[in-house]
């Protein structure tokens, strides 16, 4: 018995599996990143207290740019045709924690966080979990890797993937230097005045903070300790006096402020 046309239809949508380069798969990973996992960068550069270093529409049309750019780069330099659907994966699934996070408790990704996040235990994991992480998960992780299960990496010739691709690096090069130039008057004053605003370039910001989490901080961590006050000593307490309370307050908020 045939099948219906919408069928039909619907079975051969579910058959094709279309074939992409890595370097427009970096280029939609990019567009993704910038426009749907950044809300919250955008939503404080448009705060008035930024309105004065350039919240107007030329500077976010150009810091949209130089965003994208910057994470293609990024992407481009970590994708082959080996490592595009892991390493996409990964980066996904990275994500969806990273916006819910700061989304839900208000924090920055940056060598901080990424030290607490790998110090944390898993009785400390299950009370951070809540029921509204799903969408999350649906949407950052679920639908890209759904994507990347049905796409197939193109295998260009060696020659042409060799050539193309240190083109397609310095072309993402100029773009960014153009886009960064006419804006850098405003944008370098915005960011070393406030650090924290690089810290919510995502994904961007959970790669190189557990970077530099695991493998720059690593040897001074693993070095050995040091007595940093030698004569530091406790002194005795006063006949008939209570000793001294000494409460150390430690935790993201403290850190925050």
């Amino acid at each position: 018995m045939p099948l219906p046309p919408l069928m039909t239809r619907f079975t051969a949508l579910l058959r094709h599996r279309p074939e992409i380069s890595t370097a427009r798969l970096a280029l939609a990973a990019s567009l993704f990143a910038s426009v749907a996992c950044n809300n919250r960068l955008w939503s404080e550069l448009m705060l008035p207290q930024y309105s004065a270093a350039g919240g107007n529409a030329g500077f976010m049309a150009a810091m949209f740019v130089l965003v994208t750019t910057l994470q293609f780069i990024l992407f481009s330099l970590l994708l082959n045709r080996w490592t595009a659907k892991p390493v996409l994966a990964l980066l996904s699934f990275l994500t969806a924690g990273t916006v819910y996070f700061m989304d839900r408790y208000g924090i920055y990704m940056d060598t901080a966080m990424a030290h607490n996040l790998l110090q944390t235990d898993l009785r400390e994991v299950r009370d951070l979990l809540h029921g509204d992480m799903l969408p999350y998960l649906g949407f950052y992780a679920v639908l890209p890797w759904l994507a990347l299960w049905r796409i197939r990496i193109k295998r260009p010739p060696v020659g042409r993937l060799w050539l193309m691709r240190p083109l397609v690096l310095g072309l993402a090069l100029v773009v960014t230097g153009c886009t960064f130039y006419p804006i850098s008057g405003q944008l370098m004053p915005l960011f070393r005045e406030n650090k924290h605003l690089r810290y919510l370039i995502t994904p961007g910001n959970a790669v190189f903070s557990l970077l530099q989490a695991t493998v720059l901080d690593q040897p001074a961590m693993l070095g050995p300790r040091e007595i940093l006050a030698p004569d530091a000593r406790r002194l005795p307490s006063p006949a008939g006096e209570k000793p001294l309370l000494l409460v150390l307050a430690i935790g993201e908020t403290t850190r925050a402020a």
